[in-house]
């Protein structure tokens, strides 16, 4: 399975695009609007979110394959992603 990417923004905290420099409080605003973080006490939400990166992507850059190990958690804030299964399965998601 591998994840394409549209040319939009997306959170993740290991990546090897183009990194883009924000401040702390827009980390945290960004992963207090995603349901797996938004009821974090502030202590950890901040620790979280200083270890997070925003990166850019652009049309068919590639996240991952199936099988790859996991190398960090992406949240995708703008854009479509295309995931591919290994069975010829593909969806797209547009946020």
């Amino acid at each position: 399975m591998g994840m394409r990417m549209s040319p939009k923004y997306e959170w993740d905290i290991i990546s090897f695009m183009r990194q883009i420099e924000v401040p702390l409080s827009l980390k945290i605003k960004t992963l207090r609007g995603n349901e797996y973080f938004n009821d974090l006490p502030e202590a950890l939400l901040k620790e979280i979110a200083a270890r997070t990166q925003l990166r850019e992507y652009q049309r068919g850059d590639v996240f991952f394959w199936e099988g790859d190990p996991c190398h960090g958690l992406r949240i995708l804030e703008q854009g479509s992603a295309k995931i591919y299964g290994s069975l010829g399965i593909s969806v797209i998601k547009t946020f």
